[in-house]
């Protein structure tokens, strides 16, 4: 007979699921109402105001996600004003993104977006802890079924393209 965990563990592994998932929701509403954007745009948003200018794979690696998942977000700030492409000094076939000025108002406040704490949250861990933190998420994930999932931003929309990377 496989032994697994006892009910008191997987309640209490339930009850900080649902506690995260209620502080993504709550930051997300908030964000929203607030700002009037999506949690992922105001994670990208704040990266890029903070290490301006970037290229788009800089601005993945600041938000620990892949450059096909910050593209969408990307575009969806350019369209709205919040950010620009503009050639790199020095190299006018590479692009780097920037902030407009209708961004850095919005963002006169101080936001910490939830992504933020978390990752500052993982930082401030000793080495040993966030990776068997990883680990175990990783397992979880994997006997879950969800390995296979792309992993997108908190409540992001997803794209309905496909997106393809050269």
């Amino acid at each position: 007979m496989k032994k697994g965990p006892k009910s008191k563990e997987v309640q209490s592994i339930m009850d900080s699921l649902r506690r995260i998932v209620r502080a993504l929701r709550t930051a997300s509403r908030n964000t929203e109402n607030n700002l009037g954007l999506r949690t992922a745009q105001t994670f990208v948003l704040q990266q890029l105001i903070n290490h301006e200018p970037l290229s788009l794979n800089e601005l993945a690696e600041k938000t620990y996600s892949h450059q096909s998942t910050v593209s969408v977000v990307v575009n969806s700030l350019v369209k709205d004003g919040y950010v620009c492409r503009k050639e790199r000094q020095g190299d006018r076939r590479f692009l780097v993104l920037e902030s407009t000025p209708k961004a850095k108002t919005l963002f006169k406040k101080k936001v910490q977006p939830i992504q933020e704490q978390f990752s500052n949250v993982i930082q401030d861990m000793n080495i040993k802890d966030s990776a068997e933190l990883a680990r175990l998420l990783e397992l979880f994930v994997s006997k879950a079924n969800l390995a296979s999932e792309t992993p997108h931003f908190f409540f992001e929309k997803e794209s309905k393209k496909t997106f393809k990377l050269r």
